[in-house]
């Protein structure tokens, strides 16, 4: 009878000892869309031929060359937007 005793104080041990363990923490992935604001979506604007002499052709030259710069500079500020915004989360660049 005592060693019915002893072995039935043993297993509630071990079963109460179980439940003692925290169990592992649930991981949950949380997928986020985030989206440029609108001043990035812009359409880049063109410099448009009218014609005319050749001196034209140089001022229409620098005329594309400074929208072209606009433009990068654009992308460039959406590029460092996208960063900021995966420094907050943590992530890495895919």
């Amino acid at each position: 009878m005592r060693v019915f005793r002893a072995l039935t104080c043993v297993c509630l041990l071990s079963l109460t000892a179980a439940c003692a363990k925290t169990p592992a923490p649930v991981v949950t992935i949380e997928y986020r869309n985030v989206y440029l604001p609108d001043r990035y979506l812009v359409d880049c604007p063109g410099a448009e031929w009218n014609g005319g002499t050749y001196r034209n052709v140089g001022e229409l030259a620098a005329m594309r060359k400074t929208a072209l710069q606009n433009c990068n500079d654009r992308l460039a500020e959406a590029r460092r937007y996208q960063e900021e915004i995966r420094a907050k989360d943590g992530q890495k660049d895919p």
